[in-house]
């Protein structure tokens, strides 16, 4: 239904598997592999109760605890394509797909919503059109450093900032990635209770924090 293994027909993989290995709620893998058990996908997820502190309650949510696509024989090639930060290998570009797939398993599940912990600046991006950072000032920074370098590639922008090479203007302050959730829901009560008006008034102030690259 998500059309995951149409694009990876199209990237040029016509024979591959599939394999599953839920080894838990907590453990869930999912590989797609060449026939010569070469990974293109690999997904780890988690479908369980956890606990939010905002209103000290457990909800069943979806956490995304890995996700990798890899295309090997893009990898294989001499003139290798440029990686983002923790790349083996160029992606298959299906982040759409996975993300359908996703959501379809989230509308099966009967789950609150969906979560994950973004490592690289460069994940965020991609899952920034549905998923918001639960911390405002988080949220407030990254949209700020987005609008400010929109000249820069993504790829290049992670890269300089994964480099310390971004800083706050107003401090000369070395700006460092740090983990933090990301989470889609569309049950009201919980958007409402942790994206309130408080919450998007801190978005808006962090916001207009100005940042600065030393290259």
């Amino acid at each position: 239904e998500s059309k995951i293994y149409d694009k990876i027909k199209i990237r040029g993989y016509s024979n591959f598997k599939l394999e599953t290995d839920p080894i838990s709620d907590l453990d869930n893998r999912i590989y797609i592999k060449t026939e010569s058990n070469e990974i293109l996908v690999h997904i780890r997820l988690k479908i369980a109760d956890f606990f939010f502190f905002f209103f000290q309650e457990n909800r069943k949510m979806i956490y995304i605890d890995w996700l990798l696509t890899q295309n090997i024989n893009l990898g294989k090639l001499k003139d290798k394509k440029v990686l983002f930060e923790g790349q083996e290998y160029p992606g298959l570009n299906i982040f759409k797909e996975l993300t359908q797939f996703i959501f379809l398993l989230f509308s099966k599940m009967n789950c609150y919503g969906i979560f994950n912990i973004p490592e690289y600046f460069h994940d965020a991006v991609l899952f920034q059109k549905s998923f918001k950072f639960v911390d405002p000032i988080k949220q407030g920074h990254f949209k700020s450093i987005l609008k400010a370098f929109k000249k820069y590639t993504v790829r290049d922008l992670s890269h300089l900032i994964h480099t310390k090479k971004l800083r706050f203007l107003e401090t000369n302050e070395e700006y460092t990635w740090k983990y933090g959730e990301m989470l889609f829901t569309t049950d009201e009560y919980l958007s409402e209770t942790i994206f309130d008006k408080k919450y998007y008034d801190n978005v808006r102030t962090a916001e207009l924090t100005q940042f600065v690259l030393v290259e």
